[in-house]
């Protein structure tokens, strides 16, 4: 993961976070959660520096005093940059994406944290790396390049659903893609699931109907591959 300085800071509230420096350069996000909370972004990067800083900070309530919730530096390269405030799951609560080194791919590491409306702060929920991630409450699904020709899916199951985490392996993977054919002549799409068995990741059935859907990226002619015999659900 990248090497960056991350804290979660002891609440410090200030009627205003500090003024910007003439010489940096300021992006920020502001969003307001469903009971009327409101979390900022700012992000900051200065001339002549190569690094980039970050802080959020909570209000109760528009125009109330200010709470630094985290800041963080890292070095200002592709992919760091990528810090924003999104709500995964459409629940009216906004999580906080942080940004990482990136591959020569699309795929670039990434942490979220999960904003606990109970607390009023931050958790890490998940910490891996991908080109896109999404949650819908139940599943989480990083998806990036796996190859020139395919696409990989690692779907994680939610171990919590009142304050959701991830395990550090997903529950199971889904490849799409031409370049892993058995068959050289055939062109179309093979799509395999497969989960860890054993110690060893084995073909499986697909786990549900809909994450077929994962299997035609490049189109719907494709094959799914049939499961090893030897894999079964732990």
């Amino acid at each position: 993961m990248l090497c960056a300085l991350l804290v979660a800071v002891t609440p410090a509230f200030a009627e205003e976070p500090p003024a910007d420096a003439g010489e940096c350069s300021v992006d920020k996000q502001i969003e307001h959660n469903r009971d009327g909370s409101q979390l900022e972004l700012r992000k900051r990067s200065c001339d002549g520096s190569d690094q980039m800083s970050a802080e959020l900070w909570f209000r109760a309530k528009p125009g109330a005093k200010a709470r630094e919730l985290m800041r963080y530096e890292s070095a200002n390269r592709p992919g760091t940059w990528a810090a924003n405030l999104v709500d995964f799951d459409h629940d009216g609560w906004f999580d906080f994406r942080k940004g990482g080194e990136c591959g020569a791919g699309p795929n670039c590491e990434g942490e979220i944290h999960r904003f606990d409306p109970k607390r009023r702060a931050l958790y890490l929920m998940h910490a891996g790396g991908w080109a896109e991630v999404s949650f819908d409450g139940e599943y989480l699904v990083e998806s990036g390049r796996a190859s020139c020709c395919a696409w990989e899916y690692h779907v994680y199951r939610v171990l919590n659903r009142q304050r959701p985490v991830f395990g550090p392996r997903p529950d199971f993977i889904i490849l799409a893609g031409s370049d892993f054919a058995r068959d050289a002549d055939d062109e179309r799409t093979r799509c395999r699931f497969s989960r860890e068995v054993g110690g060893e990741y084995r073909t499986i059935a697909p786990p549900a109907k809909r994450w077929l859907d994962y299997c035609s990226l490049y189109g719907d002619d494709y094959v799914v591959e049939p499961p090893d015999t030897a894999a079964a659900k732990p």
